[in-house]
């Protein structure tokens, strides 16, 4: 068996948009810069500078740094922004308020057009003063409070944990069968609050009855608790789940022969995890930010290129690597709406952000993000709720179901 990548728990972290929870191990590695720049021939003059903040010590530490890497690169080789360079300074941070507040502090100095963040670990805590110096942050999915809510200056390409539902509750409505819904996950404080004020409304306008299913914290086996769920007929299943969950979950559902369907989270399109839920995998539905199936989609064939010659030894399939080069390509885009002759810095880059409006989203084919706040009600630093629907076909191939 291949051994499995140790991430963060979706029902913790990915829960954490209301309430901003330590859950992963201290990382033993300092905030530190690292340049990542590659400045090509046709890319001249001034570079743009953006700060980098990756989380340490995690499942998405190298992959999320080779999907910028290579992003930064391949903007650069095709003439970067408006001409000039991206030069982009990684920032490495942790769970521990000082690490976030050093990269904080550190971007605050740098002045950069914009700090960018696939996961931001404890920076996302010093928000305020990175708005107070008038630098926006920008992420590529955002699962905290600060990073959501729109009392700071920060932009969210999407969110795990409001895509999740918001993509499964619209997709499951086009079924026209699903009437109510189980959603199992971890209960922590900040799951049960997020489920409460997010998930439940999502499924009740899509027009499903949503089933909480919590499970307790430390449960070996969360079998013993969505057993009973399933034995009271729910129409689908949708699991805020990862690793171990999403395995005994899909084993689960192959032993009972269940005919409704599953949604899991993107971490669990994993190839281990996907190996290890046996028959249970095939025919499970998963939700997805970024997606790379069409080969004719230009922006899957780019990538995929960029890749090859950027970072050939990274996994092109890894959320966490897709995740750093569409976030990195969805930024550039609204650094492209900089009128011609204005200045590209933190200034005008938050004015591109706010006025984004149906700007595509990178290998999300069919999605769009705008910035104004009206993309979610309550979230008003989410630019987009839309992800991919897809099901697992069984080795290592997926079915797109579309964007939802």
């Amino acid at each position: 068996m291949r051994r499995r990548r140790a991430g963060l728990a979706v029902g913790t972290a990915i829960a954490a948009v209301t309430v901003v929870a330590a859950l992963v191990a201290p990382a033993t590695t300092a905030a530190a810069a690292e340049p990542v720049t590659d400045i090509a021939a046709k890319a001249t003059g001034a570079a743009i500078p953006i700060q980098f903040v990756n989380l340490d010590a995690t499942s998405s530490t190298t992959a999320a740094r080779q999907g910028v890497n290579a992003a930064v690169k391949e903007l650069n080789r095709t003439g970067g922004i408006a001409g000039r360079p991206v030069a982009v300074t990684e920032c490495l941070t942790d769970q521990t308020a000082e690490k976030g507040k050093a990269c904080v502090d550190a971007a605050i100095a740098a002045k950069p057009a914009a700090v960018f963040a696939v996961q931001p670990g404890t920076a996302a805590d010093n928000l305020p003063a990175l708005t107070t110096a008038g630098i926006p942050f920008v992420g590529q999915t955002c699962n905290q409070s600060a990073t959501l809510g729109g009392q700071y200056t920060s932009f969210c390409f999407g969110s795990d944990f409001v895509g999740l539902y918001s993509s499964a509750a619209n997709y499951l409505k086009t079924l026209g069968t699903v009437k109510k819904a189980a959603l199992p996950y971890i209960n922590v404080p900040a799951a049960a609050t997020g489920i409460k004020a997010y998930a439940d409304p999502i499924l009740a306008r899509a027009g499903i009855t949503p089933i909480e299913v919590p499970i307790p914290e430390g449960t070996a086996d969360v079998t013993a608790t969505i057993t009973p769920a399933l034995q009271a007929n729910p129409d689908a299943v949708i699991s805020l789940l990862t690793g171990p969950g999403c395995v005994n979950t899909m084993k689960l559902k192959a032993s009972l022969n269940a005919a409704e369907p599953f949604v899991f989270p993107a971490m669990c399109t994993d190839p281990d995890v996907v190996s290890d839920g046996g028959t249970g995998a095939k025919g499970s539905l998963f939700v997805r930010q970024t997606i790379e199936l069409d080969k004719k989609d230009a922006d899957g064939r780019a990538y995929r290129r960029a890749m090859a010659r950027f970072a050939p030894n990274a996994d092109p399939d890894d959320v966490y690597v897709q995740a750093g080069f569409a976030g990195m390509m969805n930024l550039a885009s609204a650094l492209r709406l900089v009128p011609s002759g204005t200045p590209i810095d933190a200034t005008s880059t938050t004015a591109a952000l706010r006025a984004a409006k149906q700007v595509p989203m990178f290998l999300t084919p069919g999605a769009t993000y705008t910035c104004d706040g009206s993309a979610f009600a309550g979230l008003k630093s989410l630019c987009s709720i839309q992800s991919h629907v897809v099901e697992y076909r069984g080795k290592d191939a997926f079915t797109d179901k579309g964007v939802f």
